[in-house]
């Protein structure tokens, strides 16, 4: 199925998808907000319903099915029914720019911004930086192995680390990736 400004959409410039456990097919936009597909219906949160910023970077649901959202420049949202709670600078996360967001079976949150790596556990953060462990502040893309129990970590010019709740290893072009910049990361079936 083809979704897409002309069967709906506001535009075709999409930053993330996510699929809930109900079905439902989330897009985070550029300028757009989040919207929600459902069969053929689009619901968008925006300004008008708690979120008020509209270029989307990353979607995930906590084990209580509140929704996060990752955006460019406030922080991140979590919606829970109809409540919008943000979390920015002003609650502990490193950066307002974030760029990807995901949850461990653990039930954190883990949030990739432009100044470091924030974890969200027991209602506050836990932040890493470059002096932490990761090779870059500047976090791009975030990916759980849940055979290996360990959290990727792409960087822009860092390369990639790969993080055992313990210590960070990192990887560059010194170690064979082609380069140094990690803009997504993805686990096929296989764990690979």
């Amino acid at each position: 199925r083809h979704i897409g400004k002309q069967n709906g959409l506001e535009t075709n410039d999409i930053k993330t998808l996510y699929k809930d456990r109900i079905g439902n097919l989330w897009i985070g936009t550029n300028g757009s907000g989040l919207v929600r597909v459902n069969n053929t219906a689009f619901t968008y949160f925006n300004e008008i319903n708690g979120l008020n910023q509209n270029d989307i970077f990353g979607i995930a649901h906590d084990n209580d099915e509140n929704l996060w959202v990752a955006t460019l420049h406030e922080g991140v949202f979590k919606f829970s029914g109809n409540i919008s709670t943000q979390y920015s600078e002003k609650n502990g996360l490193v950066s307002n720019q974030t760029r990807a967001i995901l949850k461990t079976p653990d039930g954190k949150i883990w949030i990739a911004t432009s100044k470091g790596l924030s974890v969200f556990a027991n209602g506050s953060f836990k932040n890493f930086t470059k002096a932490d462990g990761p090779p870059s502040n500047e976090i791009k893309s975030l990916a759980y192995d849940k055979k290996n129990n360990v959290l990727w970590i792409g960087t822009h010019g860092g390369g990639l680390s790969k993080y055992n709740f313990k210590t960070f290893t990192n990887f560059t072009t010194l170690d064979g990736l082609s380069h140094d910049y990690i803009h997504s990361l993805f686990l096929d079936k296989k764990g690979n």
